[in-house]
């Protein structure tokens, strides 16, 4: 294995072991064959009944089984296609026996296709039931096959990387019943926390990258042996590659571990530093990440289907190999702050994000980008061009014409209509009560939620309950549900400035409309004479129309609706000017641009 420490130090220390006991342990031992691409795996489960009720049967998710053929769910959901790739090959996992510590035979009773033609889920009817407190041990034997690389998890040459690979538990609810689910087209995953001891086995030429702490290394022969321990966690994922060198931040707490192809320095000293800095900067506002180590993977060039992912404790980002100058929001870094903003808004929280993906794409998506703000300044988070100053958030214009609502479960939309109501539509409305109510209240809300709900899977009414508590009684009723379930894009326009003379001086008339989403927001309205007298008129947001009638010595000739831009969900700021702005004076136009040039750079493998 190659490796260095990179050469500078991580700002603040943000560890703090504080995690809590788990009811579930895992206890795995994978063998990962690289030239037949399989895993063959033993796991012991050992898990006590949390719930008020005796429990009579179980139910694990075996992810990988989407992927056998084109009968499963996420084949029939997704076409065999995501992120703008095709599936290739199959991949699945066997059962080879399931028993429990006393020797009874489960498998035998075992049902693995409990929707047609779909194997992701198996529900496993106990002999005895397990009363609440009592604990139940079970012993499985497993063959992951992984398939050519898609969806998050597969081999392409000699690249592998083993996700969603192990039978594991659904989540079992406080009153006794699974919250068991087939793997989705869109959407991820959801279970509950446990702690995890995975050794892995691999040819020794293999770097492998794993989740949480590296106990220990042992050489066996032509093999090598890696035991990984991770608490508290609700995922694991491991990469194994013969070409990875390894990169350790100097002095950092937590530990910073990077794994990137050979030449791809330039890429991990970028990362480096916004991962160190994120981690402090996130830790301040959303409670100290408690996990001693955080691994980043960047996958080689053609292994692009596996980047931009999260898992608790290791992330995997995305090349290129060299750092390009100006691409942060839609570029690696944008990658990094959000897989990052997902150790907190999902890898903590441990929303279930099939159903809420808002709770973790939505609230990771605004963090991502607050923190590039943070890290880059306002004016130059979106991009680093220096002839084109731009907040991160102006990324988000161009996709907010489409009108998804955001509180759907993930499976209910469309490829296209998923980064919108997902991603782009909640991040476009936490920043817009930031701006129209100033940071405080919001960082109060945003980080009350996350360290309320650290290790409790949340769902939206959490949230809501943090934002009423900062705000005001009602204040999420009032204003983030009506925008996060709208189906109406938001738009602020003038629709008319008119002025008469009118004893000895001037009648001028506005009127403004607001198109979409009741809303509870307030606007500001600027309006200017030719002499340059200005006023300022508040627009509540409850009304739809606004008209203002103006008697001055001088007319109305400007008028400006939102003029600092504090509505970003508006889908439309080029139409809030009367006269309009030209389109070389408001910048609306660079997002399309960055769009344009950053497919034209994938293109050509950049």
């Amino acid at each position: 294995m190659l490796s260095c420490t990179l050469g500078f130090l991580a700002s603040g220390k943000v560890y703090a072991n504080n995690l809590p006991p788990s009811h579930i342990r895992y206890t795995i031992s994978a063998t990962l064959n690289p030239a037949d691409h399989y895993v063959e795996g033993e796991e012991e489960i050992l898990w006590t009944n949390r719930s008020g009720r005796a429990v009579t049967v179980l139910y694990l998710h075996l992810y990988l089984n989407a992927f056998r053929d084109n009968r499963s769910v996420f084949m029939k959901e997704s076409g065999g296609q995501l992120r703008e790739q095709s599936a290739i090959g199959a991949g699945r996992i066997d059962i080879l026996s399931m028993r429990t510590s006393g020797g009874q035979d489960l498998l035998s009773g075992a049902q693995n296709e409990l929707i047609e033609g779909d194997f992701t889920q198996m529900r496993v009817p106990l002999i005895s039931p397990v009363l609440p407190a009592k604990t139940l041990r079970l012993k499985i034997r497993f063959v992951s096959t992984l398939p050519e690389l898609f969806a998050r998890a597969g081999y392409v040459n000699d690249f592998h990387m083993v996700a969603q690979w192990y039978p594991k538990l659904a989540k079992l609810e406080d009153d006794g019943h699974w919250t068991s689910f087939p793997y989705h087209g869109l959407g991820e995953f959801f279970s509950d926390f446990a702690d995890h001891e995975v050794t892995v086995r691999a040819p020794s030429e293999y770097v492998i990258a794993g989740s949480g702490d590296l106990v220990s290394t042992r050489r066996e022969g032509s093999m090598q042996k890696m035991l990984f321990r991770a608490n508290a966690v609700h995922d694991i994922a491991f990469a194994a590659y013969p070409h990875f060198k390894e990169w350790v931040v100097q002095d950092s707490h937590p530990a910073v571990r990077f794994f990137a192809p050979l030449g791809y320095e330039s890429a991990v000293f970028e990362q480096a530093k916004l991962v160190t800095e994120g981690l402090r900067y996130f830790g301040a506002r959303y409670g100290t990440y408690p996990y001693s180590t955080l691994t980043v993977v960047i996958p080689p060039r053609g292994a692009e289907g596996v980047a931009a992912m999260e898992y608790p404790t290791l992330i995997v980002s995305s090349g290129p190999w060299v750092a390009l100058p100006g691409w942060r929001a839609l570029g690696a870094p944008g990658v990094v702050a959000h897989e990052l903003a997902h150790q907190w808004f999902y890898g903590l929280i441990g929303s279930n994000e099939v159903r809420w993906p808002v709770l973790d794409e939505g609230i990771s998506e605004w963090a991502a980008l607050d923190m590039l703000r943070h890290i880059y300044g306002s004016n130059a988070s979106g991009t680093g061009w220096p002839l084109v100053p731009s907040d991160a958030f102006h990324v988000l214009y161009p996709f907010l014409n489409l009108t998804p609502r955001s509180d759907l479960a993930a499976y209910r939309y469309s490829e296209e209509e998923y980064s919108t109501a997902a991603y782009v539509k909640p991040a476009a409305i936490f920043e817009t009560v930031r701006r129209v109510w100033g940071d405080e209240a919001f960082l109060r809300a945003l980080g009350r939620y996350a360290r309320t709900e650290r290790f409790r899977h949340p769902e939206p009414e959490a949230l809501y309950a943090a934002f009423d508590a900062e705000y005001w009684f009602g204040f999420s009723k009032d204003v983030l549900v009506p925008m996060l379930s709208s189906t109406s894009p938001l738009d602020y326009k003038v629709t008319r400035l008119a002025h008469r003379p009118q004893h000895h001086e001037w009648l001028s008339e506005i009127r403004l409309e607001r198109d979409g989403v009741p809303s509870s927001l307030p606007v500001w309205v600027n309006a200017r004479t030719h002499e340059g007298d200005s006023y300022r008129f508040i627009w509540r947001g409850d009304a739809k129309n606004f008209r203002i009638s103006h008697i001055g010595p001088s007319k109305i000739t400007q008028v400006h609706v939102d003029p600092s831009r504090r509505i970003v969900a508006d889908r439309n700021p080029a139409n809030n000017d009367l006269p309009k702005v030209s389109s070389a004076q408001n910048r609306y136009w660079w997002p399309w641009l960055m769009l344009a040039a950053q497919l034209c750079l994938g293109l050509v493998g950049l």
